[in-house]
């Protein structure tokens, strides 16, 4: 039984040296760094003698932080044995990487918690490509909106107050900047004001059909009169 135990801390030193990924092993209270691999070493850029006076609370970014330490203590109530996260690390010089961890508890036959052991992969490219592509598409859906022939307004639900508009827009009402236009009832411009019975017919529309369709006389911010077709449709952002 002695030669089988020895074998099997062989066999387990051996997977925790050589793993491509981070292990990290942290006692509680203090959740000290105690033990880790040199894979998580070297992620982090600390030797193992650093890591040894360090928790996670030290390595992690607060708005993380505020993310994992739930999950702690759902783990330390028992009403969990693990948890997984995406989250950003602080290496020793400075950097910030980001990092999928995955940690589990470790309890004994009492069932009281012995350690936490997390694995950690870095992702920090994925997550850079990931955000370098949201911002491509951000920029791409803002120069559509900018750069449409039609005049653009997003206006808010319920006070139908203007809370954005595109170049043309400003071109169209003759405004000198944007803020002219924005924070006031887009029913300003209109030459006749809609009544509350035009404004049911339109909400009405909207909900059954997607969208509302009506010509209108306009009156532009330098007293201009012009005829526009106004079209009218409710969208919703996450």
């Amino acid at each position: 039984s002695e030669t089988a135990l020895l074998l099997s801390e062989k066999r387990f030193r051996a997977v925790f040296e050589n793993a491509a990924i981070g292990i990290a092993v942290e006692f509680p209270p203090t959740y000290t760094l105690e033990f880790s691999n040199p894979a998580f070493q070297q992620l982090l850029g600390y030797t193992s003698e650093e890591l040894c006076h360090l928790s996670y609370l030290d390595i992690t970014l607060p708005d993380d932080l505020e993310h994992q330490t739930p999950l702690v203590q759902e783990c330390l109530d028992g009403r969990r044995n693990g948890y997984q996260m995406e989250k950003r690390y602080r290496c020793q010089d400075g950097r910030i990487i980001w990092a999928n961890m995955t940690t589990s508890v470790i309890r004994n036959d009492q069932d009281e918690i012995q350690f936490f052991v997390s694995m950690v992969e870095d992702i920090t490219e994925r997550k850079q490509a990931i955000d370098l592509e949201i911002s491509r598409s951000r920029d791409l859906k803002e120069a559509i909106f900018e750069e449409s022939a039609d005049a653009l307004f997003l206006v808010d639900v319920d006070t139908l107050f203007n809370l954005d508009c595109n170049l043309r827009a400003m071109e169209l009402f003759e405004a000198d900047y944007k803020e002219q236009l924005l924070n006031i009832n887009g029913c300003t411009f209109h030459k006749y004001p809609l009544g509350s019975e035009e404004m049911h017919i339109c909400y009405t529309q909207i909900q059954e059909k997607g969208i509302w369709t009506q010509e209108f006389e306009y009156l532009t911010l330098k007293g201009n009169e012009f005829w526009g077709s106004l079209s009218m449709k409710q969208i919703r952002v996450a």
